[in-house]
């Protein structure tokens, strides 16, 4: 295909005209006579992005697997009744879309100088991008936040999981919404008809973007980032003490939980018997409520401060492992933020563009570790056990 000639726009000023095969090409050299709908390659990754595919390629399909296999351990042991467990499997379920569709899109807008991937597309990658990355950080909150409450008080009433990830999900759509609004996408084929396909996708940095770019930086990463410090340094001052208060109310705790299990299977295999469907007598009902009590006092007669001392240190390395978990995703982030900080007091020019970009793709890569990161770390939690 034939490109028409600079005269030929329509509704494009002459004066733009260049303007805009330089967006299109990224160098100052261009050809009218080019097909600009094929995707051209920057030229300063034209030489090196089999390295770079090779880079993205170990996160997409490490991450993938790892986190895959995560859920499904999870789900076949039932791992996913104990709270903690439950919002692993939504972080889990993050680090595979971020595998899965955010880190290849990515990679191929990164290197890819002219946009050739639609209007959808233009508007839905911040949000694509973002969204993931803030439901990771809400639920190593979540996790910290129920831990904390947990230890302090065993008795209390654990979070609901499956409605808090849910809530995590909508509040990380709902913070990257705003992307869409401040993005712009100039269809090339309304005014040069031979670019069919082409377009110019960019972030008007407006003061209203700039201050929206700074509130993200604060309240999605340094409040988290200063929030998940607080939490685990008071829940492990909470585990410190080995024979304090808290280990009896942990093992009582965990007492009952285990009493309330035993009596709940008892149940459920009587109502599976015919001759207990009715109820039973009064005094087989209260034969069950002797059983019932009866196992409970068994259960306070086990205690001794062995078992409270095996809860604390058992709580103790979930806490050290969980901690690990949250510092990996708080530190492989901190580049990337700061870069998006940066990138809007500093004008990106044709001198520094290649440094730019070298630099943003190895910010992502480091960004998307976590991904591979917190399998590991799990896994040697698991082992531990």
């Amino acid at each position: 295909m034939r490109s028409p000639a600079l005269g030929d726009g329509k509704g494009i000023p002459e004066e733009l005209v260049s303007a805009v095969m330089q967006v299109l090409l990224g160098e100052k050299n261009y050809s009218v006579n080019g097909d600009y709908s094929a995707p051209y390659l920057k030229p300063v990754v034209a030489r090196i992005y089999p390295l770079f595919i090779l880079l993205y390629a170990i996160p997409t399909a490490l991450g993938l697997t790892l986190n895959v296999m995560i859920i499904v351990y999870i789900s076949k042991y039932k791992l996913y009744r104990d709270v903690t467990h439950a919002f692993l499997v939504n972080l889990a379920v993050c680090h595979c879309v971020q595998c899965a569709f955010v880190l290849p899109i990515t990679l191929m807008v990164m290197i890819i100088q002219n946009w050739v991937f639609g209007q959808f597309l233009c508007f839905f990658l911040p949000l694509l991008q973002d969204i993931p990355l803030h439901v990771a950080m809400l639920s190593h909150l979540l996790i910290a936040w129920d831990r904390k409450r947990w230890l302090t008080d065993p008795l209390k009433v654990r979070l609901p999981a499956f409605v808090c990830s849910c809530a995590s999900w909508l509040a990380g759509l709902v913070i990257a919404l705003p992307y869409p609004i401040y993005t712009t996408y100039l269809d090339l084929e309304k005014y040069l008809p031979g670019f069919a396909g082409v377009g110019i996708c960019a972030v008007n940095l407006v003061d209203d973007m700039q201050e929206y770019m700074r509130g993200l930086f604060v309240i999605m990463y340094c409040a988290p980032m200063t929030l998940l410090g607080y939490l685990y340094i008071r829940t492990s001052r909470e585990l410190r003490p080995p024979d304090g208060p808290l280990s009896i109310m942990m093992f009582e705790a965990r007492a009952e939980a285990r009493s309330r299990q035993i009596r709940l299977s008892k149940v459920g295999g009587a109502s599976g018997n015919p001759a207990a469907a009715g109820g039973g007598t009064a005094e087989q009902q209260g034969g069950a409520a002797g059983s019932a009590t009866a196992n409970l006092a068994g259960n306070a007669r086990t205690y001794d401060l062995y078992d409270a001392e095996a809860d604390v240190n058992r709580e103790k390395r979930t806490q050290r492992h969980l901690g690990a978990m949250a510092s990996s995703q708080v530190l492989c982030v901190c580049p990337l933020m700061i870069l998006r900080l940066a990138r809007m007091t500093v004008a990106e020019t044709y001198e520094n563009q290649a440094h730019y970009d070298i630099t943003f793709l190895m910010f992502v890569w480091i960004a998307f570790l976590p991904t591979i990161i917190v399998p590991w770390i799990y896994a040697a939690w698991v082992l531990s056990k």
